[in-house]
């Protein structure tokens, strides 16, 4: 099970993406502003950060550097779900810390196999 927290400021598109991972076990919470996202994970202390690019106010590649800069979040998968995909954009994720970017309207499958696929003892290892 890893903790995910979800950022878009589209409420549906967040909520279902949470009830999906859900079912798949994992443990999810959602924020649909940037500011609220900062927030969460400073508290939540999420595996994976699911970040919408686009948002009013504090947009993702901004909410991607403060949660980097958060005690013990420096190490969080952030990955990029944005509907907005040019090379600028990907160019300012990457310089961000986002590590993998998803154009919108994701396939469920592939975010599975992507969040799968990552080494979880090197992000988040065993308590000992």
């Amino acid at each position: 099970m890893l903790r995910i927290l979800i950022v878009d400021d589209l409420a549906d598109t967040a909520e279902s993406l949470s009830t999906l991972l859900k079912l798949r076990g994992h443990e999810t919470r959602v924020a649909l502003r940037g500011e609220q996202a900062v927030l969460t994970a400073s508290n939540f202390k999420p595996d994976i950060l699911l970040l919408d690019i686009a948002m009013p106010g504090l947009g993702g590649i901004a909410v991607a550097r403060r949660v980097h800069a958060l005690p013990g979040l420096d190490r969080v998968v952030v990955v990029a779900i944005s509907g907005f995909d040019g090379e600028e954009t990907r160019r300012l994720a990457w310089e961000a810390g986002i590590e993998h970017f998803l154009t919108k309207p994701v396939d469920p499958q592939v975010l599975f196999t992507l969040i799968d696929a990552h080494d979880w003892e090197q992000v988040c290892p065993p308590v000992a």
